[in-house]
C-alpha cells in the first residue's frame, strides 16, 4: 500500500516504564538494583555469610555471602547494613547510592575478625548522610573508601579499637560542596603491628573535617587532613595515654582561602623526662590564605 504524499508524520505515546528494585542472591554474591523511587533497603547479616535483605518490606535470604553489590539509583533512599555478630568471614560491600538525598548506616559495633571488609561508597548527586560503626577490628585489613560526590554530605566513621595485627584505612573524600566528614576513635587501643591510616579530604567549596582519637597507641596512627578549596575548618584532637610506645604523624593541610585549623596532640607517656613513642610528628599547614591556627608546642606550624 503506499501512503498517501499528504499525510502527517506522528509519535505514538507510550506509558510510562517502571524499572521495579530487584533483589537476587548468585552464589556468594547479593545483588540489590533499586529504582527512581524512595526506597527502604535493610540487609542483616550474622557475621557469617548468612545475610537477609529487605526491601520495601519484601525479604529475601541467602547463605555463604562474600559480596555485595547495592545500588541504589534515584530517590530519597535510606539504606542501613547491619552485623548482629562479630564478622568472621570476608566481605566486600559495593554500594552506589545514585542521585537524591541518601541516608546509609553501616553498623560492625559486634566487632570485625575476618581476614578482610572492604567497603567502596559512592554518592552522585543529593545531600547525603553516611554513618559507620565499627567495634573491635582483630586481624583484619578494614579498608573504607567513601566519595560522597555533589551536594552537602556528612561521612560519619566511629571506631573502637585495633588489634593483633589488623590494619584499617579509611579514605573519605568530600568532592563538590560543603561537606562534613567526621572520625572518632576514643578508648581506642591500638596494639603493636596495628595500624590505622586517615586519609581525608573536603574537595571544592567550604567543609568541616573533624578528628579524635584517644587510646593506648602501641601501634601506628598516621592522619592527613586535606581542606582543599575554599575556607575550611580542620579539627584534629590526638590523646595518646600512659604504656604508648607506638607512632603518631598528623599532618592538616589548608590548601586555598582562608582556612581555620586545630590539632592538638596530648602525649600523656610525656611526664617531662621525654616521649616514649617511637616517633611523633604533627604538622598544622594553613596554606594559601589568611588562616587561623591553633596548635599544641609539640606541633610544627605553618603559614598561620
Amino acid at each position: 500500500m503506499i501512503g498517501s504524499p499528504n499525510a502527517r508524520p506522528w509519535i505514538e505515546t507510550l506509558q510510562k516504564r517502571l524499572c521495579p528494585s530487584t533483589v537476587a542472591f548468585n552464589g556468594g554474591t547479593l545483588l540489590i538494583q533499586g529504582d527512581n523511587a524512595a526506597e527502604a533497603v535493610a540487609v542483616t547479616d550474622d557475621g557469617q555469610g548468612n545475610l537477609s535483605a529487605t526491601v520495601d518490606g519484601q525479604t529475601t535470604s541467602g547463605s555463604g555471602i562474600h559480596n555485595v553489590v547495592i545500588n541504589l539509583r534515584g530517590g530519597n533512599d535510606t539504606l542501613t547494613y547491619t552485623a548482629g555478630g562479630e564478622l568472621t568471614t570476608g566481605l566486600h560491600l559495593n554500594l552506589h547510592l545514585g542521585r537524591g538525598d541518601d541516608q546509609v548506616t553501616l553498623d560492625f559495633s559486634a566487632g570485625v575478625s575476618g581476614p578482610r571488609l572492604k567497603i567502596d561508597l559512592q554518592a552522585e548527586d543529593g545531600d547525603d548522610q553516611v554513618t559507620t560503626n565499627f567495634g573491635d577490628v582483630t586481624d583484619t585489613h578494614l579498608f573504607l573508601n567513601g566519595h560522597l560526590g555533589k551536594g552537602d554530605d556528612t561521612f560519619d566513621a566511629t571506631l573502637a579499637g585495633l588489634h593483633g595485627a589488623a590494619a584499617a584505612r579509611f579514605l573519605g573524600h568530600g568532592d563538590k560542596d560543603d561537606d562534613t566528614i567526621g572520625v572518632h576513635a576514643t578508648g581506642a587501643d591500638m596494639d603493636h603491628g596495628a595500624k590505622l591510616v586517615l586519609d581525608l579530604s573536603g574537595g571544592q567549596d567550604t567543609d568541616n573535617i573533624s578528628v579524635d582519637y584517644q587510646g593506648v597507641l602501641k601501634g601506628s596512627l598516621w592522619l592527613r587532613a586535606d581542606g582543599g578549596q575554599r575556607g575550611d575548618t580542620l579539627t584534629a584532637n590526638l590523646t595518646v595515654d600512659a604504656g604508648s610506645t607506638g607512632s603518631l604523624d598528623a599532618w592538616e593541610r589548608g590548601e586555598q582561602d582562608d582556612d581555620t585549623l586545630t590539632l592538638n596532640v596530648t602525649d600523656n607517656t610525656d611526664t617531662g623526662g621525654g616521649t616514649s613513642l617511637s616517633e611523633l610528628h604533627a604538622l598544622a599547614d594553613g596554606g594559601q590564605g589568611t588562616n587561623t591556627v591553633t596548635a599544641t608546642p609539640n606541633v610544627e606550624v605553618q603559614n598561620g
